[in-house]
């Protein structure tokens, strides 16, 4: 999925670089200037990859000769996952270094800080990752799009509540137990509702995929599905 989602903010900048007028802030003959704010630190620095894959993405595109002989500079700065550092480093990006557009910022309350000054200013706010349906809003936020990477939060909410009805309706410990052997032992699986040549793997530490695509219920027998994510692809049973 980074590498689609990747390709597409490339596609983007492209159109910015093709219609760009000598004028525009951050696009000139030779680059394209491109901000971007993650947690590099602070409690969720482990998203901080985000931005390193993004920074190794660009250095192919430019090792390739950019787009349209322009090469992309990416700036990327850590917020701490906090708001107010977030707007702090898109000042910076915005007035100091005059980036063409922000890309991938992430968070919710991170974006929110910044939305109103970047649509303010006709910044281009690309691929923001939050699943907060606000950002369906092109009268409001015309210059803000948010990467369609989950599913909103009201529906995430259902989710963990019907995984949970699921695990409760489990009366004995065999059932539990069947349940998290195939939710965290997924190996290379592809599911339709992923983009081509993405495969699924889980772990005894990492099953969100599985919990978030709904649960399976084993009633004893086998294994009733609870959605058509997963048709053919689990095993009927488990030992």
């Amino acid at each position: 999925m980074r590498n689609s989602v990747l390709a597409a903010v490339t596609a983007a900048a492209m159109a910015c670089a093709v219609g760009a007028r000598a004028e525009t802030p951050g696009v000139t003959n030779s680059e394209i200037k491109i901000g971007n704010t993650v947690p590099y630190s602070g409690p969720v620095s482990s998203k901080g990859v985000t931005g390193r894959v993004i920074e190794a993405y660009f250095a192919m595109v430019n090792e390739k000769g950019g787009i349209n002989g322009r090469k992309l500079k990416l700036y990327s700065l850590d917020d701490a996952f906090s708001p107010p550092k977030t707007v702090d480093a898109l000042r910076r990006l915005v007035e100091g270094e005059e980036v063409a557009l922000m890309f991938a910022t992430f968070g919710t309350a991170q974006n929110v800080a910044i939305a109103k000054y970047l649509n303010t200013k006709k910044v281009p706010q690309l691929f923001l990752v939050s699943n907060s349906i606000q950002w369906d809003d092109p009268k409001g936020k015309p210059w803000s799009l948010a990467l369609p990477w989950a599913p909103p939060l009201y529906a995430e909410a259902g989710i963990d509540v019907a995984y949970a009805r699921k695990m409760e309706r489990c009366k004995d410990d065999l059932s539990r137990e069947n349940i998290m052997a195939v939710a965290t032992s997924m190996k290379d699986v592809s599911l339709p509702m992923m983009l081509s040549g993405i495969k699924l793997n889980t772990s005894r530490t990492d099953y969100r995929p599985v919990k978030d695509g709904y649960m399976f219920e084993f009633d004893g027998k086998g294994w009733a599905i609870g959605t058509e994510l997963y048709h053919d692809i689990l095993p009927s049973s488990t030992n």
